[in-house]
């Protein structure tokens, strides 16, 4: 009985996190920060460069990876992870801000900008499988899965020249905030293993096999938009 209730609590949580996530994911976050931003960018000092807080932003990343790691030795580094993630959220807004308010927007930036964010990315994910908190395989299954969804991203930018919604990197930065609470919840209460039609299993294996899913979901719904797209686009150009 206490093993079915622990099944439930967590599935009930998960819920909750995820309807957490979809109304931070609908929220315009730009219009809440961005006037606060400006003004902070104001302050800073002429000789701090949009690459340097990018670089910053690389460095926030790789300390909430090391917090995410020493989860395993107790829950509340969670914290201490999302604070740094909170953290990474605001530089990788910043850094775009500066260099718009500077005019000191540039192509080595952005490469820099994007490829810190990705191998932040990256150490986040290896985190989790040197924490053993989900099966290596799993991780390699989300990996590819994002591997292919930006794909479809640089697809659209290239065929199009626009972007069908938000960027990318909102999208993962919310669902990052939400794995550190259910990662939280589950080491919390002790909700690692659940046993389910009898068998023992991981609760954050079955948390990112569900993730997977939810990104080939919205990978495939955007394919089929980039495809629309693409097809109107070829009508036009017949008619010129």
């Amino acid at each position: 009985m206490l093993i079915s209730t622990n099944i439930i609590v967590f599935f009930v949580f998960s819920i909750i996190i995820i309807l957490f996530y979809l109304f931070a994911f609908r929220m315009n976050w730009r219009e809440v920060l961005d006037p606060f931003l400006i003004r902070f960018v104001q302050k800073i000092p002429s000789y701090v460069t949009p690459n340097h807080i990018s670089i910053a932003g690389f460095l926030i990343f790789l300390v909430a990876g090391l917090f995410l790691y020493l989860v395993k030795y107790s829950p509340f580094f969670s914290f201490g992870f999302a604070v740094f993630i909170i953290l990474y959220g605001i530089s990788d807004s910043l850094d775009g801000i500066l260099a718009r308010t500077r005019n000191q927007i540039s192509k080595s930036g952005i490469f820099l900008d994007q490829t810190s964010g990705k191998l932040g990315e990256l150490f986040v994910l290896f985190a989790i499988i040197l924490g053993g908190y989900v099966r290596a395989e799993f991780v390699v299954i989300i990996m590819l899965c994002r591997l292919f969804y930006s794909y479809i991203n640089m697809q659209s930018l290239a065929l199009t020249g626009g972007k069908f919604s938000r960027p990318e990197s909102s999208r993962w930065f919310i669902l990052t905030i939400a794995f550190a609470l259910i990662l939280f919840f589950i080491k919390f209460f002790g909700l690692e293993i659940l046993n389910i039609f009898g068998r023992q299993i991981k609760s954050l294996d079955v948390l990112f096999l569900l993730i997977s899913f939810y990104y080939l979901g919205i990978t495939f719904y955007r394919a089929g938009l980039l495809w629309k797209k693409l097809i109107r686009l070829d009508q036009e150009e017949k008619h010129l």
